[in-house]
Formats: structure tokens, C-alpha cells, sequence
């Protein structure tokens, strides 16, 4: 009977430690065998709330960077007199915002969007036999597409696309030795060709998923690219029939795909 009692008697005070013990570790945020603290608990729940959302973004926001290494061509070569060998010419490049909107997400993603891009050249003019004008002439190109695009996902980490459509190329051409009232101070024109280029992603919000959690939670954005693309332009129908643009250009940016 001594025996018992006793044997009841350390049980009891294994279940009393048991519980005082567990009462402490939860107290002072220690964790128990098995158990995730809360700070690694919340990490890892954003992790997966992520992980289930990188794939169901239903348009997305894109800012590229592209270095204007087109071809602008003219009968008398006067462009590439001025804007790429005249004294101080520069070539700012094109900066260019565009959105897709898609309409298929599988195997592979297909999307209709368009973009619109402003560039900046400025060089000195030059007279026939070659000598430097002091008149200083400035190029304004705006670009605006209407694309189609045909994405292919590789797994979560990257995508890889190219995209085809219809385009318009605004030129603005000023110059500094002729009055706002003078009809040859600027010269503004256009024409209609095609954009088509290649595009390749890489996502970060897979490789980054905690950090990238903010965005989701705060603008409900699921997946973050950086891109590396090359286009190219295809431009001939100006006012002036003998300019044209042409050519390829590797730009860089970044994508935000959107709930």
C-alpha cells in the first residue's frame, strides 16, 4: 500500500512539472521539441501564402530600360551626323512602361497588352563640307505598341516570351536658333510599323519569398521580375519619306504581375 501511495505520488509530480515546465517555454517564447517559434512560424505561413499566389497574377506592370541603339536613317545621313557622330551628341536611350493583361495561364501564358516609351537624343548640327554648326538640335521618339505575348513558365523561377504587334513611332525634332514662332523650330511627325522582341524573367518573389511578402500583403502583388529583353522596330511611313527607323536593343527592367 506504501508502495502505491507512493508510486501515485510521483506521478503526480511529473505531471505537475510537465505542466509548469510547458507554461514556462510558452511564456518566454522557448520553443518545445517539434515546435516552431512564432517569428520562424510567421515566416514560414508567408512563405507558403506566397508559394500558392506566384502563379495567379492576372495582369502585369512592366518598366524597361532600353539603350536606343536603333538605326535612324535618312537620305542624307544628317541623323547620324547630328545624333550619333556630331559634337556632343547624346543618346539618352528609351524608357518604356507597358501592361499585360492575360487571357490564358497554363502551360504556357498568353496576354494582350501594350507599352509606350519616351527616348531623348540631342547632338549639334554640321554643314556639308563637315563643319560643326553652332545649332544645337533635340530628338524626342515615342514609341506606343499594342503587343500580343506568349510566355512560357519554367517552373516558379523564370519565365521565357516573345511578343509581336503593331506600332507607332512619334518623332519631335527642336532646334535652338529658331523662335517658338517660326515654323521650322519644331518638327513633329510620325509612323506606323511593328515591335517584336524576346524577354526573359526571373522571379524573385520564389527565391525571396519572405521578402517579397510585403508587396503581396500591401498592393497584392504575386510575383516580382527582373527582365532582360531584345527588341526590335521596324519604322518607314514618316511625313519626310526618307527617314526611317530600324534596328534592335537590349533593355532591362522590372515586372510586378498583379491579383
Amino acid at each position: 500500500m506504501l508502495m502505491t501511495t507512493k508510486k501515485i505520488d510521483f506521478f503526480f509530480f511529473l505531471m505537475v512539472l510537465f505542466f509548469v515546465t510547458k507554461s514556462f517555454a510558452v511564456d518566454t517564447h522557448q520553443n518545445l521539441p517539434g515546435q516552431l517559434n512564432p517569428d520562424e512560424y510567421l515566416v514560414s505561413k508567408n512563405s507558403e501564402i506566397i508559394n500558392k499566389s506566384i502563379r495567379k497574377g492576372e495582369s502585369s506592370l512592366n518598366f524597361t530600360y532600353y539603350r536606343d541603339t536603333f538605326d535612324y536613317g535618312d537620305s542624307r545621313g544628317s541623323f547620324k551626323r547630328t545624333y550619333d557622330d556630331g559634337f556632343q551628341s547624346v543618346r539618352a536611350g528609351i524608357l518604356q512602361i507597358g501592361y499585360d493583361e492575360f487571357i490564358y495561364k497554363g502551360p504556357v501564358d498568353l496576354s494582350l497588352g501594350g507599352n509606350v516609351g519616351i527616348g531623348h537624343s540631342r547632338g549639334r548640327g554640321s554643314f556639308a563640307g563637315g563643319e560643326t554648326s553652332d545649332t544645337t538640335f533635340q530628338l524626342w521618339s515615342i514609341p506606343v505598341d499594342f503587343i500580343v505575348a506568349l510566355d512560357i513558365p519554367l517552373y516558379y523561377y523564370a519565365k521565357f516570351g516573345v511578343y509581336v504587334g503593331p506600332s507607332l513611332m512619334g518623332l519631335m525634332q527642336t532646334r535652338n536658333d529658331k523662335n517658338h514662332s517660326e515654323s521650322k523650330k519644331t518638327r513633329n511627325q510620325f509612323s506606323y510599323g511593328y515591335v517584336a522582341g524576346a524577354r526573359f524573367r526571373l522571379g524573385l518573389s520564389e527565391i525571396f519569398p519572405a521578402s517579397m511578402f510585403g508587396f503581396f500583403s500591401n498592393y497584392n502583388i504575386s510575383n516580382v521580375y527582373i527582365n532582360i529583353e531584345m527588341q526590335t522596330r521596324n519604322y518607314s511611313h514618316f511625313l519626310d519619306k526618307d527617314i526611317s527607323i530600324e534596328g534592335s536593343s537590349i533593355g532591362l527592367g522590372f515586372s510586378f504581375e498583379y491579383l
